[in-house]
């Protein structure tokens, strides 16, 4: 999906150059550890909350969105 999403930005002009990382393969067990540590993190970070700063942690409830630099010269 990322290769996807940056070979659209590469080809519609919007970056020249688009670099996507991840991971090929995870494992159920790798999954569901990292979603209870980022749940507990999230819980966490609930508690000591103040204003100012930001609303969310990641999460797994929404889609990654791609982040672009701008254009390179």
């Amino acid at each position: 999906m990322q290769v996807g999403t940056a070979q659209q930005l590469i080809a519609g002009g919007v970056v020249e150059l688009a670099v996507v990382s991840g991971v090929d393969l995870f494992g159920l067990d790798v999954i569901l550890n990292v979603q209870r540590l980022l749940r507990s993190a999230q819980g966490a970070y609930e508690a000591v909350r103040v204003d100012g700063m930001p609303e969310l942690l990641p999460s797994f409830d929404r889609l990654m969105r791609p982040t672009t630099g701008g254009r390179t010269a």
